[in-house]
């Protein structure tokens, strides 16, 4: 399955892939390029985690929303469809919000890496910060909602970005939480105009625009970060 990947990576870097172990906190949309990505690539073990289903307002920019599966648990489909890429691989599906509990779970099972796909900035928080204190490493994905061009999307250490409030804010809850010590993170630094949300009369809750262009390439950035650290096992 992964011949072709070999020929590009080499033997002893692709030999990694199969016993990596990746835990993928997020897997609607970001999230869900990075696991199709890794997948795809050989990767064998993953753990993934999240606590949604899909919606129709999905289709436009998650890999697994479709009208077949409008209604189901994300991880679940998810789990499918990496069986369909490749049926040797071990998936465990966890419905479950990253809480408090989970993060500790997740950090202190000392995974190759985590992937952090996940829209809640205290979920965010908690998932680095145990990593951190566990060695283990972690590689984040910042804000892609709202963005339209996919040429201002950027990786750099969580506090060395610049132009996006995401970012700003998790450094901020970090050094709350003590934690100096930066990770690897896709950002955008695209200024975003007000006319990409609405506000919804009926539901008094904001509708931001999202382009499946834009969430690509932060997920498949945030795979090719992953693999650095998988392939990082052998040097």
């Amino acid at each position: 399955m992964i011949e072709r990947t070999t020929i590009l990576y080499g033997d002893d870097s692709c030999s990694m892939l199969p016993e990596a172990v990746v835990v993928v906190c997020g897997v609607g949309a970001v999230g869900g390029f990075a696991v199709e990505a890794l997948a795809r690539l050989g990767v064998e073990n993953f753990y993934l985690y999240d606590f949604d289903s899909f919606e129709e307002s999905n289709i436009n920019r998650q890999l697994c929303a479709l009208n077949s599966t409008v209604g189901k648990i994300k991880v679940d489909v998810q789990k499918e469809r990496i069986l369909d890429i490749n049926p040797k691989a071990k998936v465990e599906a966890n419905n479950v919000f990253i809480d408090e509990g989970v993060a500790v779970e997740i950090a202190s099972a000392r995974p190759t890496v985590i992937i952090d796909a996940i829209d809640t900035i205290a979920s965010k928080v908690l998932l680095a910060k145990y990593a951190i204190e566990n060695n283990v490493p972690i590689v984040s994905s910042m804000g892609a909602a709202r963005r339209r061009d996919p040429l201002k999307v950027a990786v750099a250490d969580i506090f060395k970005t610049n132009g996006c409030p995401l970012a700003s804010r998790i450094r901020k809850e970090l050094r709350k939480a003590g934690v100096e010590k930066g990770f690897k993170c896709v950002y955008s630094t695209e200024i975003t105009e007000s006319s990409t949300h609405i506000q919804d009369a009926q539901d008094n809750k904001k509708i931001i625009g999202s382009s499946v262009v834009v969430t690509g390439v932060f997920g498949l950035n945030l795979a090719n970060l992953a693999l650095e650290e998988i392939f990082k096992i052998g040097k």
